[in-house]
């Protein structure tokens, strides 16, 4: 078995390996990001990001309705989950790939951080609605459909 000396080329590698792992390790990039040219690529990520933002929604549909038909403590905590759940995935997967896409046009982060409070506002009033021993579904209907349109508001 024959080793071979180190020489320049080896080592120039090893260093850049070396590096890349550090970079790795501390959750970095080690090259440089390239945009997505191909329009049929950046159309099915889009496609799979709607799709899964699509059942999301249904699921916060159908948990507010849950919510409206019978206004108990574990529907309005169930309800909170599924808007979360909703929200983190549009803020940290759809605007950030529709951002690198360069397709987000007039979305801006601020736009997007006045939503969420809003929702979060509306929630709360909900839960607090709740609480005082309010039971009329009525109300409970109307503070879901406004969630509902932030929250596509948000989504669209």
């Amino acid at each position: 078995m024959r080793i071979e000396p180190m020489s320049r080329k080896n080592e120039e590698a090893r260093k850049i390996k070396s590096k890349k792992s550090k970079l790795r390790k501390q959750g970095k990039s080690a090259g440089k990001t390239e945009e997505i040219s191909s329009p049929l690529l950046k159309d099915l990520i889009l496609e799979k990001i709607d799709e899964r933002a699509d059942v999301l929604l249904r699921e916060v549909i159908e948990g507010g309705n849950e919510f409206a038909r019978s206004p108990t403590y574990k529907h309005l905590k169930e309800y909170e989950k599924r808007v979360k759940r909703f929200i983190t995935y549009i803020v940290e997967k759809e605007f950030k790939v529709r951002e690198e896409l360069k397709k987000t046009k007039g979305k801006t982060r601020v736009d997007l951080c006045v939503i969420v409070d809003e929702v979060n506002s509306q929630l709360k009033d909900l839960a607090e609605r709740m609480m005082k021993g309010e039971r009329d579904t009525l109300v409970y209907a109307a503070k879901v459909d406004e969630i509902k349109g932030l929250l596509l508001d948000l989504y669209r």
